[in-house]
């Protein structure tokens, strides 16, 4: 069970935020791995909807 628990934490912490906030049109991607959280702010155009995407982690 735990071994079940970690890897889907591990899939769960690789993904990438993507979300556009309601007062300006930025885009923020949050993307977590191991202990390190990176925020990257990108400018956006016409962005309408939330987006998530699963990036895939390499186990070599």
């Amino acid at each position: 069970k735990c071994q079940f628990l970690d890897k889907r934490l591990n899939e769960l912490t690789m993904m990438v935020l993507m979300r556009q906030t309601e007062n300006c049109d930025m885009l923020f991607h949050i993307v977590m791995t191991d202990m390190k959280l990176l925020v990257v702010e990108t400018e956006t155009a016409d962005i309408t909807a939330d987006d998530v995407d699963k990036v895939i982690q390499d186990d070599s």
